[in-house]
């Protein structure tokens, strides 16, 4: 008998399998490296005040120095969502291979991370380590994505959910692993020029490593467009095997519609993904700033150490509830994923309540706080995209591409003005008080505005149930039996005219 192929490579070569699992550790690997650069930029803030003082007096922007400065994270985080399209367009329309996508991707980084360390202008610096480093980073963390899925996909060894779930944890590590990095090369060498070309060295060799160990699966089908965590969506693809499994039995398909409720819904899950990024930023720029405030100078990095670890342990918790949450019951998971936004964004608004001067405790109740802002952020960052694939059950999100751009658009919205306001409100009020507040007010907003779409839902249901009915005759013999069909799909006989005589 032929034997039919399940869809996935399954091989007993040793060599080949070892392969995989090498290729696998090192795209974790530079994972984990570019996550942490990214969250460890802001360390930097300091350093570009006292290295461009000058220049900032005389900025276009007319703002303080930390806004000022803050515009250089800004435009490596918000320039990083247009490596996305761009990979995507390189692969498929010009036909590269993603080892070469991340290629030219580690050139620029590196590059640009070099010409940061040469800068002597700020309009220099902003072109280097914010445009440059952001589009080259973005280029190599988008291989990296695409290259994991497609190894899972494909590999039938490997454990999806387990690697899945150490890819999730990577911003945490390398959150925990990379700012004590920094903190301890910005205390040796007192400059951030050393700092900047260490990391340029690291991220050219572990790019280096990881198109050396390039692994391409056979039968590969068309690259996705991919965007920050959503590796995610492999898991999502199981849950949606599992449930065309369970309707199998199902006599009449369900055609996915694109109707008003569920734009409604997509756009107020951007628009919360707006508030959210906004908010969840700035304790990565501003927490040194706050430590200062408090009597605890060069205590930031330590935080951020907390943060990371708090970050991983999150998302670990929330790639083990996924498997297990209702899936019929989208609610529940509605109702997690936005506690975790409003908890975060209360431990924000409440950590400013300590005391300005340091007091015997200080410490650990800021690290406290830090431990419960990493672990509700990492887990509504993880239970944001199953969420939403939850309310939109049936709708192509995952193919259809223009689905994904408002949210892709808001958020890189968000990145670049949200940490430009926070500067400019701790420019304004001289401390860190008030850019917390905001912050924290902004997630506590992107939780709550989440609760309209179980609202839109009982208002939709509620008019479709009273506004479209339609009845049917079905002739069995000779009685009439009329069914009414509501809009959820249910049936019931009138009571008052059921098996009524046929004349016909």
């Amino acid at each position: 008998m032929e034997h039919i192929p399940d869809g996935k490579q399954n091989t007993s070569s040793t060599l080949h399998k070892v392969r995989g699992w090498v290729f696998l550790l090192v795209c974790l690997e530079l994972q984990l490296l570019l996550e942490g650069v990214l969250s460890s930029y802001g360390l930097f803030q300091n350093e570009w005040i006292k290295q461009f003082s000058d220049d900032m007096a005389r900025s276009w922007m007319q703002g303080g120095e930390q806004q000022t400065a803050s515009v250089v994270l800004s435009l490596l985080l918000g320039t990083g969502f247009l490596s996305y399209p761009i990979s995507d367009f390189l692969v498929k329309q010009l036909g590269c291979l993603q080892v070469v996508v991340s290629g030219m991707g580690a050139v620029l980084a590196t590059g640009s991370l070099l010409g940061a360390a040469q800068a002597t202008s700020l309009q220099r610096l902003y072109l280097t380590a914010g445009v440059g480093t952001g589009i080259g980073l973005g280029l190599v963390y988008h291989s990296v994505q695409v290259s994991l899925y497609e190894l899972i996909t494909r590999e039938s060894y490997l454990r999806p959910r387990v690697v899945l779930t150490m890819a999730l944890c990577a911003k945490g590590l390398g959150t925990a692993v990379v700012a004590p990095l920094v903190d301890h090369l910005l205390l040796a060498h007192g400059d951030y020029r050393p700092v900047v070309i260490c990391l340029a060295g690291l991220v050219l060799l572990c790019s280096a490593v990881y198109g050396w160990t390039y692994f391409k699966p056979k039968d590969q089908s068309e690259p996705v467009l991919f965007h920050r965590d959503s590796i995610v969506h492999l898991l999502q693809e199981e849950d949606k095997e599992d449930e065309d499994a369970n309707n199998n039995n199902s006599l009449v398909p369900q055609t996915p519609k694109l109707s008003i409720r569920n734009i409604v819904v997509l756009l107020v899950f951007a628009w919360s993904s707006f508030f959210a990024i906004c908010g969840y930023l700035v304790p990565y720029v501003f927490i040194e700033k706050l430590a200062e405030d408090r009597g605890m100078p060069g205590q930031g990095p330590v935080f951020l150490a907390v943060i990371g670890t708090a970050d991983c342990f999150g998302r670990l918790l929330a790639s083990c509830y996924l498997p297990r949450r209702p899936r019929n019951n989208a609610y529940c998971t509605l109702v997690v994923y936005s506690s975790c936004m409003i908890v975060c964004g209360i431990a924000l608004f409440t950590v400013t309540s300590l005391s300005p001067i340091y007091v015997a405790g200080n410490f650990l109740q800021m690290a406290a706080y830090a431990a419960v802002f990493g672990f509700t952020g990492g887990c509504f960052l993880v239970l944001g995209h199953f969420c939403l694939a939850d309310h939109l059950r049936g709708w192509p999100i995952r193919t259809d591409h223009a689905l994904m751009y408002p949210s892709m658009m808001l958020q890189m919205a968000a990145s670049l003005f949200g940490p430009i306001i926070a500067g400019s409100l701790v420019d304004r009020f001289v401390v860190a008080d008030v850019a917390f507040h905001v912050a924290g007010s902004s997630l506590v907003v992107a939780g709550s505005i989440l609760h309209l779409v179980p609202l839109l839902q009982r208002w939709r249901c509620r008019k479709a149930a009273d506004t479209k009915r339609e009845i049917d005759v079905l002739v069995l013999g000779s009685s009439r039996i009329f069914i009414e069909h509501n809009y959820f799909g249910q049936q019931r006989m009138h009571t008052s005219i059921q098996r009524t005589p046929c004349t016909v």
